[in-house]
């Protein structure tokens, strides 16, 4: 394959998904951990200098994916090729109830919705992954011109049947095993909120969810109109595929150690070489 991949993750359910599915297909995929702990603040992503880093470290990379890449840092001076920048998008409703009951559930904090919903580090989270900034027309336009493609959480084994096409030119096949280890999960829904907090998250999320419109009525069409093929069709085939789909055991566990070098090692390791550079710089 002639492009380098980079998903820019935004929706965690959808990401950790393709991030398993790319991973098994592509060995050189790195699946980055977090680099920053509040990785949507601005300045807090994985810059050109740390991926030369990485590179140098792991010379087999193909493409990259995580919560800390971004279009607007120049990976292509570092990768020497092409870089075909992919997302998907989630209602921005239901991505930032997500997102708090993920730091319930997940991270363990003792946190209540209407704390979150007064943290405005969580607002128009979407907008500020793409734009660095609450910058709307930014986003529109980074969207359209930056990204070779852009999915949709609600429409996802369809949008995965057209990155299959659009992205990785039907050389590889996304299929997925069924996994949810959140259903046992207790989880704060938007509709049992009092009607003073849902106004309150429409406010927080007023960007995110003019941006998601804006996506879904003018963006996601044109890739449906450009899919070669009868895209309805295919994806009934993917769908039915899914259903009793499992990756081969043998693969998918060395693919599993592989991570465990990759990201406890190697990792690690352009952390402390790109930190100690930046601190003799300092000196």
């Amino acid at each position: 394959m002639k492009d380098f991949y980079c998903f820019i993750h935004i929706e965690k359910c959808a990401g950790t998904t393709l991030h398993h599915s790319i991973k098994y297909n592509l060995p050189g995929y790195l699946i980055l951990k977090p680099w920053y702990y509040w990785s949507n603040e601005r300045g807090n992503f994985l810059n050109d200098k740390e991926l030369r880093w990485l590179k140098i470290c792991f010379p087999f990379l193909s493409g990259m994916g995580g919560h800390t890449t971004r279009t607007f840092t120049n990976y292509e001076s570092v990768v020497g090729k092409d870089v075909k920048y992919f997302t998907f998008l989630r209602d921005p409703i239901a991505r930032y109830m997500s997102q708090y009951n993920h730091h319930v559930n997940k991270k363990g904090r003792d946190w209540a919705i209407e704390d979150f919903v007064e943290d405005r580090r969580f607002n128009n989270y979407i907008t500020r992954r793409v734009a660095d900034g609450e910058d709307l027309n930014l986003a529109k336009l980074r969207l359209s011109e930056d990204y070779s493609f852009v999915g949709l959480f609600e429409d996802f084994d369809e949008s995965l049947v057209m990155l299959e096409q659009f992205i990785f030119k039907n050389e590889i096949a996304l299929n997925y095993e069924h996994k949810n280890d959140s259903l046992r999960e207790n989880k704060v829904r938007y509709d049992n909120l009092s009607e003073e907090l849902k106004k309150s998250i429409l406010k927080n999320n007023a960007l995110d969810l003019e941006l998601y419109e804006y996506v879904c009525k003018e963006i996601y069409p044109k890739y449906k109109k450009d899919y070669t093929g009868n895209l309805e069709d295919d994806t009934k085939i993917f769908k039915d595929k899914n259903k009793s789909y499992h990756f081969n055991k043998i693969r998918y566990q060395l693919i599993r150690f592989s991570r465990v070098l990759t990201d406890n090692v190697i990792q690690r390791l352009v952390h402390t070489i790109f930190k100690n550079k930046t601190d003799s710089n300092l000196e």
